[in-house]
């Protein structure tokens, strides 16, 4: 759609509109000098809207190049077709756009509905310069517009032709590009990649080494641990015989004692049972009780 700033402002031009559009006016026109068509007027103005239509169409491509692609709503929007005016209505407006600046016309319009598409073509017209009639030139007109519309047809299949027997060697051409450059960013991330393989193989490696030098030391402390176990068993095993050896002292020294404790035993008991009986005597067997337990003590002394 065109857009606001390449819009030119409407030039009235005082054509004749074809007949095939407006309908005959139901009243004979007038006979004067504006009844006679000029053709060469009437074809010139044709043209002239033709090719304002097709530089208006070129400006609007061009402009729509310089402006930025429209987001999708937006472009929805603008591909919508503007409503282009009835002939009747385009004709009414610059009939009332002459009308304005000419009151007489209004009055010859209002008066004479025939002489409405007559009046605009002025008196420039010569009632002899073509003796063709209103059909004829008609004919003529749509003859020769239509054999331009042929071969503007033709020139734009030979076009389409050239651009349907150009287009697949462009697409290939561009199918290639597009493998190439596929290609060679594939490489890229390849050599990515492999760097980052290389690398990290690198600190694999490292990893590596070092856990083996751990395994080395812990290796090692391992051989020592066990030697000082070693030395640690055999200190122990002579520690136990030396114990087993002083065990064997006590028990026999526990024995040696519980016999000295037995022959103890024995004595005090003797002392004591001649205690009591000594206690339970009258004073003067106590006495000689007393000599007789010094005789019987120095008799046990003795012995």
């Amino acid at each position: 759609m065109p857009s606001s700033d390449s819009v030119q402002p409407r030039r009235v031009a005082r054509r004749r509109p074809p007949p095939s559009v407006h309908p005959e006016p139901s009243q004979p026109p007038v006979k004067n000098k504006a009844t006679v068509a000029d053709p060469t007027e009437g074809t010139s103005t044709f043209y002239d809207l033709l090719d304002r239509e097709s530089r208006n169409t070129e400006e609007v491509e061009d402009e729509e190049e310089l402006e930025p692609e429209p987001e999708p709503e937006e472009l929805e929007i603008e591909s919508e077709p503007e409503p282009e005016l009835e002939p009747e209505s385009e004709r009414e407006l610059e009939t009332e756009i002459e009308t304005e600046h000419n009151p007489e016309l209004e009055y010859e319009t209002e008066h004479d509905p025939g002489s409405e598409y007559e009046t605009e073509r002025g008196p420039e017209s010569d009632p002899g310069s073509d003796p063709r009639s209103d059909s004829e030139l008609e004919s003529a007109l749509r003859s020769e517009y239509s054999g331009q519309y042929q071969e503007s047809e033709k020139e734009q299949e030979a076009g389409s032709e050239t651009s349907t027997v150009e287009d697949p060697v462009a697409n290939e051409i561009m199918d290639v590009n597009a493998k190439v450059q596929r290609a060679e960013k594939a490489e890229k991330d390849i050599r990515k990649d492999m760097r980052y393989c290389y690398l990290r193989l690198t600190d694999l490696w490292s990893e590596l080494l070092r856990a083996q030098v751990a395994v080395d030391s812990a290796q090692e402390a391992l051989k020592t641990a066990e030697r000082i176990c070693d030395e640690k068993l055999e200190s122990y095993e002579e520690s136990l015989a030396e114990f087993e050896d002083f065990k064997a002292d006590m028990i026999k020294a526990k024995e040696d004692l519980v016999d000295s404790l037995e022959e103890q035993k024995e004595v005090i008991n003797k002392y004591h049972y001649e205690l009591v009986r000594m206690k339970s005597m009258p004073e003067g067997m106590k006495r000689r009780g007393s000599d007789s337990t010094s005789e019987i003590s120095y008799d046990d002394s003795s012995e």
